[in-house]
């Protein structure tokens, strides 16, 4: 599915996420939200989900999902693009740094500390939007059965990761919850 559905404005965007720079062109968050919409999102609710998602964005249940987790993920995940595709260029010498005659070019250990500050974000995100999905499984079937085999447990999916290895919601069922 070739999505050009939009679950959030740029406008939206940049007053979730007011450290990007209001000079930062629409048309450039625009892209990279369906980016993000197609590899992140996608990712982290399963294909089979995501495109019910899109085509029922409307129904209370998809609507809050948006609402309260999915926006905040695109968000903080174009923000993470954006930190990188805006620092770096990819020209015909090779990838350089870009740099102007009114900043200082980040150092390389500068970008990947930025990028895991707002992958913890993205993270904790995800782990909220689990657990909602968990306590209201009726609502979204297709997070747990879709249809590629593409379930959180299966796919072991790196969001619940803040705090280590070893912090299960729940003794009882810590093999459903994907940070085990």
């Amino acid at each position: 599915m070739n999505n050009t559905i939009y679950l959030i404005s740029a406008s939206e965007l940049k007053t979730l996420v007011p450290a990007i720079n209001n000079q930062v062109d629409d048309t450039l968050i625009n892209g990279a939200i369906l980016l993000v919409q197609n590899t992140t999102v996608k990712d982290t609710i399963t294909q089979d989900f995501y495109e019910d998602l899109l085509i029922n964005s409307g129904t209370t249940a998809n609507k809050y999902l948006i609402d309260n987790y999915l926006k905040n993920l695109i968000s903080y995940s174009v923000w993470q693009y954006l930190m990188v595709s805006l620092s770096l260029q990819l020209n015909d010498a090779g990838l350089r740094i870009k740099t102007s005659d009114h900043s200082v070019a980040a150092e390389s250990v500068d970008i990947a500390f930025y990028r895991t500050y707002i992958q913890n974000f993205i993270d904790g995100v995800r782990k909220q939007m689990d657990r909602y999905i968990f306590l209201h499984q009726s609502d979204y079937p297709l997070y747990y059965q879709d249809k590629w085999g593409d379930v959180p447990v299966k796919n072991n999916f790196r969001f619940g990761r803040i705090g280590g290895d070893g912090n299960y919601y729940d003794e009882e069922n810590k093999y459903h919850w994907p940070c085990y």
